[in-house]
């Protein structure tokens, strides 16, 4: 008996039963957390690391599939999910991990001419609307309450169409207790995650998703998706950090659409707009001379933005039909004053990056595609404002 206390009083033993005891204690307080099941909170702001790995995502939607694949795969996720093609060749991604919440990643541009039609299928089409294709039923949409909004038309059939199968995933995951989520694309896929975050925030102020959902949008070289008042309240949706576009300023895709800014596209108090304005309290032969040069300055910018309808609504839908068998669309607006969205992370070209990617290349997309992305945010600071 002695010899048996005289173990349990020996410092190497005592040393022993401590740590078996810190390891029981730990081990069971992980179980309530496993359990539960919970995924980790989101956070606002702008995560180079995060950004990354949700990019290599990205890169295995390849929305150039000629080139080969050099990005790295993805830290612990794993793609549970690919949809089928729908509307003008959109598709996408669900990628999971234990605790972690799940990512919903969005194919750009494909080389097919049906998915470039999208691209140029670029009049402006009402923010609120519905739109119909073939003997389908007939889809509601809202991407914002201002009626003054408006969005691009081929990348709006691209939101829709994804709609309806992505937002089927988010209330089985909500309904499981999962409310976080991320949206990833590049180029395309960039504009249509963007116009996908504005209409799950709808569905939030609606009541459809719940309130305390977090959703962030991690956009690279996307495109512009809309008009001004688009871009208003999708940055007030996603003020403090909850929604980025990288950009590389060698890169042509971001600059486009083509903007026309016309007086219909400025507030009803802006002089530009309104010439009674500076009309007011003028004499005769001045009120005159304002008539004659807002006439001057306006007149070119309404027959550009006539034109700009013309050929990328009118023009292309005609072939957009063809393939959309059935397709109706509200009318389009009078507006082709598009902008940019979401937080701009300005990626900075240095001296290694022009030897890898010159500027007098030929290649139009030497600029744009995923690696050339990758070079220069991996040297990014790790956080940004």
């Amino acid at each position: 008996m002695n010899k048996v206390v005289e173990k349990l009083l020996h410092p190497f033993f005592k040393l022993k039963l401590i740590l078996i005891n810190s390891l029981f204690v730990s081990t069971f307080a992980l179980i309530p957390h496993a359990l539960s099941g919970q995924i980790s909170e989101l956070k606002p702001g702008f995560n180079r690391d995060e950004f990354l790995n949700l990019f290599r995502m990205s890169a295995r939607q390849v929305d150039t599939p000629f080139v080969k694949m050099l990005t790295p795969e993805p830290h612990a996720y794993t793609m549970t999910y690919r949809s089928a093609s729908v509307g003008m060749e959109n598709r996408w991604d669900l990628w999971e991990a234990e605790g972690l919440p799940s990512v919903i990643s969005i194919r750009g541009s494909t080389p097919s001419p049906v998915s470039w039609m999208e691209n140029f299928y670029a009049a402006m089409l009402p923010a609120e609307g519905t739109v119909k294709v073939g003997n389908s039923d007939a889809m509601n949409y809202r991407f914002s309450k201002n009626t003054n909004a408006g969005v691009h038309a081929g990348w709006l059939i691209g939101a829709v169409a994804l709609s309806a199968d992505i937002f089927r995933f988010m209330q089985e995951s909500i309904a499981k207790g999962n409310k976080s989520f991320y949206l990833v694309g590049h180029s395309q896929g960039g504009a249509i995650a963007f116009l996908l975050n504005a209409l799950i925030y709808e569905r939030i102020e609606d009541g459809v998703f719940p309130a305390d959902l977090k959703l962030k949008t991690y956009c690279s070289a996307a495109p512009k998706p809309g008009n001004l008042q688009f871009a208003y309240d999708f940055e007030r949706k996603n003020q403090q950090g909850w929604a980025y576009n990288v950009l590389n300023p060698e890169d042509w895709v971001p600059e486009t659409p083509p903007s026309v800014q016309t007086h219909f596209d400025f507030s009803a108090t802006n002089p530009f707009s309104n010439p009674r304005i500076l009309k007011k309290g003028r004499k005769p032969h001045e009120k005159i001379a304002v008539s004659y040069l807002h006439r001057k300055l306006t007149h070119n910018s309404k027959k550009a933005q006539r034109k700009y309808r013309k050929f990328l609504g009118y023009k292309i839908e005609k072939p957009v039909r063809k393939y959309l068998k059935g397709l109706t669309v509200p009318e389009y607006l009078e507006t082709s004053n598009f902008m940019r969205c979401g937080t701009s992370i300005i990626l900075q070209p240095d001296a290694g990056y022009y030897e890898r990617y010159p500027k007098t290349s030929t290649d139009l997309f030497i600029h744009h595609f995923h690696e050339p992305y990758r070079y220069l945010a991996e040297r990014l600071p790790q956080f940004a404002p």
